[in-house]
């Protein structure tokens, strides 16, 4: 394939990207106050930070059947307060006040928090990574990085789906 053939395909899913995306329900608004009470999700700046993107599970996903999405959900987790959810607790204040150096450099690791890659960046950098490793060429570099992208952005849909949901 020529040079500018493959700049004529990228211009052709660039549009259909950037046309896909303007009715993907990405920009929805929310317009409500989070619940609030024990148990419930807070914000103790003031004025109160809005939950972070709770209408990102209505986004079109690229990969997955909306419809086939109650089949993947997880169970429930415990009910605020009961002995399972203190029990869970602990064990996870447990880890966090005992971790391992090796568990520390995990974290810290995939922590993408504010000013990072945050983690669809985070594996894009995984994945150009093993793309130079293994000698990719263009094409499937391209391909590699498109289906990578796409289940990011499903799993980040559903991930969302679970959070609210709960």
């Amino acid at each position: 394939m020529s040079l500018l053939a493959g700049i004529d395909v990228g211009n052709i899913v660039a549009r259909d990207v950037i046309n896909r995306a303007k009715n993907d329900g990405s920009k929805a608004v929310w317009n409500r106050t989070a619940p609030r009470g024990s148990g419930k999700w807070f914000s103790s700046e003031s004025p109160p930070k809005p939950p972070l993107l709770p209408l990102w599970s209505t986004v079109k996903p690229w990969l997955v059947n909306k419809s086939d999405e109650a089949t993947v959900m997880p169970p429930p987790p415990s009910v605020y307060n009961s002995q399972q959810f203190n029990q869970s607790l602990r064990e996870v204040k447990q880890i966090s006040d005992n971790r391992t150096a090796k568990q520390l450099q995990i974290a810290q690791f995939w922590a993408d928090g504010a000013g990072t890659v945050i983690p669809p960046g985070h594996w894009n950098q995984i994945a150009c990574d093993l793309i130079s490793s293994y000698h990719l060429n263009e094409l499937r570099s391209a391909r590699t990085l498109a289906l990578m992208n796409a289940a990011v952005m499903d799993a980040g849909i559903h991930c969302w789906n679970c959070k609210y949901t709960y």
